[in-house]
């Protein structure tokens, strides 16, 4: 069904690549996380992912950019927290193309919750 709803609608993925917008949005984010850095705030940033049935469609490249430009953030920002390794999500885990279904966003709060007790009282501490 949703790949019927996919081929009609959004092709190959295409629509998601490298481009002036994508680095407006970065540049846009880079403004963000200095504007929390200037406040003495932590920025604690999770990479997620998209639904297997769209994220298979987007050139790899687009990904590793993105990861790239957040692992910089991470070195330029004492204050910028990257959760990268988040577990990921099967394409089973989606009620549709957008939303994991209730089970997969209990798992994912708890990986969060547990994560974020070991982070805190690193930043408390480190600040």
């Amino acid at each position: 069904m949703f790949n019927e709803f996919l081929k009609k609608n959004h092709g190959t993925g295409k629509q998601f690549h490298l481009s002036a917008q994508s680095e407006f949005q970065k540049q846009m984010f880079l403004r963000f996380a200095e504007d929390c850095s200037r406040r003495k705030q932590t920025l604690i940033i999770l990479t997620g992912q998209l639904n297997p049935l769209i994220g298979s469609r987007i050139d790899p490249v687009v990904r590793e950019d993105m990861l790239a430009f957040l692992r910089s953030l991470r070195q330029e920002f004492s204050r910028v927290v990257l959760i990268d390794d988040c577990p990921p999500q099967l394409e089973s885990d989606y009620d549709d193309l957008t939303h994991v279904n209730r089970q997969r966003q209990k798992e994912f709060t708890e990986f969060v919750g547990k994560r974020l007790r070991v982070i805190l009282p690193e930043i408390g501490n480190a600040h």
